[in-house]
């Protein structure tokens, strides 16, 4: 939990708030983050709907509004990223998984202008970070059931590696202890719901600093 603990005092830091561990009470008023690395997340609707169901599983949902602000939330939820972190991304075809996939590697990898494709054909497209370990984004529609996910390595790189998974239903129950699951929803005004579940410390701590900052 260290390295944890760390992870998100650099969430912290790149706020530039308080961190939640000096006692300060999270919930859903969240103050504008215009000034967060020169980029505008005002945007994202701070619609609030979170419910602590425990101490390690924790639920939000936001609205985004628009492509250019799921990928900056993808961007968001990079900071700070460890070997070990896996995202389940859940979602139709076209509801803007690959899009917020795209936004976690270019800010993870430092380039803004990477090509970020759909892992549709391929299963797996990787990334390598500046600090040497690779980011997996992979599509597990094509897969027939669980029987076939030794194709890819999984579980293994669930421990060494950084996964982005589009259509996780296919793991069945092989999943890690701790993991984000992120649920997009396309709304009738082109914008997204997206309702977030951390499982685990870390995860639950995430969430709450996205429902509490964006």
């Amino acid at each position: 939990f260290p390295k944890r603990l760390f992870k998100l005092q650099c969430l912290v830091n790149l706020f530039n708030l308080s961190s939640p561990y000096q006692g300060t009470a999270l919930h859903c008023q969240r103050p504008s983050l215009n000034n967060l690395a020169g980029k505008n997340y005002n945007s994202l609707s701070n619609q609030c709907h979170a419910e602590k169901s425990n101490e390690n599983i924790y639920e939000s949902t936001i609205e985004v509004p628009s492509e250019e602000m799921m990928e900056k939330l993808g961007g968001l939820l990079s900071y700070g990223s460890l070997p070990g972190d896996v995202i389940l991304l859940y979602g139709d075809v076209g509801a803007g998984k690959t899009c917020l996939s795209r936004g976690f590697v270019r800010s993870i990898t430092d380039d803004e202008n990477k090509p970020v494709t759909s892992p549709s054909y391929l299963l797996d497209n990787t990334y390598k970070s500046p600090k040497g370990y690779v980011i997996h984004h992979m599509d597990l529609y094509r897969l027939k059931g669980s029987e076939s996910l030794h194709i890819l390595n999984i579980p293994t790189i669930f421990e060494r590696d950084v996964c982005l998974i589009e259509w996780p239903e296919r793991l069945g129950s092989i999943k890690p202890e701790v993991f984000l699951e992120i649920f997009i929803e396309s709304k009738d005004n082109g914008s997204r719901k997206v309702r977030f579940v951390g499982h685990g410390k870390w995860w639950s701590e995430t969430v709450k600093n996205i429902e509490k900052y964006i």
